[in-house]
C-alpha cells in the first residue's frame, strides 16, 4: 500500500522499498485494477482500463494529450480522424456530447512525440479507443468503420 497514513507503518513500508530496490527487485508497481461495471463496451478487454495519456504535439504546441488536444469523450485513432468516419445520426449525438476525434500518428495531425499511442494501438490490435472523460476506455474498435457502432452503442450504455 503506498498510501499510509501512520509514520511508523510508513517507515515499515519505506524500509521494504529501499531494500528491495537496493538488492535489485522490481519495485514498479503493478497495473492498476480496471473500473468495475458501468458505462463500458461490455465485452471489451480494454473496456475500463485507463487509456495511455502520452506527449503530443499539434503545431508548436506541445504537451499531453489532454492539455493540448482537450477533454471529454474523445475517439482516437492512428490511422484518421474516427469522428469524420461516423454515420450522421452518430456524428451529430458524438457531437452533443462535445466528443473529440483525433488522429495521433508519426505524421498525424497529432504528433505522437514518444510513440506512446503506437506502442498502445500495435499492442492492443485495434483501430479505434473511445476514451471516456475519466481517462478510461469505453471500448474499441478494430476498423475505422467500427467507430459508428461504438458511438452507438455509447448512446445506449448513456440511455440517450
Amino acid at each position: 500500500m503506498i498510501c499510509i497514513a501512520d509514520p511508523a507503518g510508513a517507515a515499515a513500508r519505506d524500509a521494504v522499498m529501499v531494500a528491495a530496490a537496493r538488492d535489485g527487485h522490481q519495485t514498479t508497481p503493478p497495473p492498476s485494477p480496471g473500473i468495475g461495471p458501468g458505462v463500458l463496451l461490455e465485452g471489451d478487454p480494454r473496456a475500463g482500463q485507463l487509456f495511455v495519456q502520452g506527449r503530443v504535439g499539434v503545431g508548436s504546441a506541445t504537451g499531453l494529450f489532454d492539455d493540448v488536444v482537450g477533454r471529454g469523450w474523445t475517439l482516437v485513432s492512428p490511422l484518421a480522424d474516427p469522428a469524420a468516419e461516423l454515420e450522421p445520426d452518430a456524428a451529430a449525438f458524438f457531437a452533443q456530447l462535445g466528443g473529440i476525434g483525433a488522429c495521433v500518428g508519426a505524421s498525424a495531425p497529432i504528433e505522437d512525440l514518444d510513440g506512446t499511442y503506437a506502442r498502445w494501438f500495435e499492442k492492443a490490435g485495434v483501430a479505434v479507443a473511445l476514451q471516456r472523460p475519466d481517462f478510461c476506455v469505453f471500448g474499441t474498435a478494430v476498423s475505422l468503420e467500427g467507430a459508428t457502432a461504438l458511438v452507438e452503442r455509447l448512446r445506449r450504455a448513456l440511455a440517450w
